[in-house]
């Protein structure tokens, strides 16, 4: 009967550490309670050390299977792949919005992206929302959090506007203080 009753506290632990969140903390917790239950329950040391190697080569397996498992789900959250977008060229007193925007791939991982700039021609903030601060070539890294390896760098030049003609029947002369007039 004792035997029994001894079984099923063991399976009973068993089941208690395979379904526990923290497996490290329990585990540890579990064994010491495992082996003072074996120290005080059992009567000859042959029994003891075989129920304790036994025990102790359960809890290894259980470990084993949950870092297999914990392994397998986590590794579906890490992106394998970033693809970013952005503007190369910027003009000074442009007012259009302008970002970055970076794709973590497969689809369903952590989407967590730090960008960081120069600051020499272009500041960024952390959602890729690009601000003009001068003239100048500014480079701006692209960081995946959960996977730094796939880390991007973008170059973007700030440039003074330029004139584009965009009346194929328009003419455009250049006035003899240096401005364009428009026929």
């Amino acid at each position: 009967m004792a035997q029994d009753t001894d079984q099923q506290f063991i399976d009973n632990l068993i089941t208690v550490i395979w379904n526990a969140e923290n497996p490290d903390s329990v585990t540890n917790e579990m064994v010491a309670r495992v082996l003072d239950f074996l120290n005080n329950s059992y009567k000859g040391v042959k029994d003891l050390d075989k129920s304790i190697n036994n025990v102790r080569l359960t809890l290894a397996k259980v470990a084993g299977q949950l870092s297999t498992e914990l392994k397998s789900k986590f590794s579906s959250l890490i992106p394998t792949g970033l693809t970013v977008e952005a503007m190369e060229r910027i003009t000074v007193g442009n007012t259009v919005r302008n970002r970055i925007t970076a794709a973590l791939l497969p689809s369903g991982t952590l989407h967590n992206v730090i960008f960081i700039s120069d600051n020499k021609s272009v500041e960024v903030d952390q959602q890729g929302n690009l601000r003009v601060v001068g003239k100048g070539v500014s480079r701006v890294h692209v960081i995946p959090t959960c996977n730094t390896a796939l880390t991007k760098t973008i170059l973007i030049n700030v440039e003074d506007p330029t004139a584009r003609l965009t009346d194929s029947s328009a003419a455009l002369r250049l006035a003899g203080d240096g401005s364009i007039l428009k026929n």
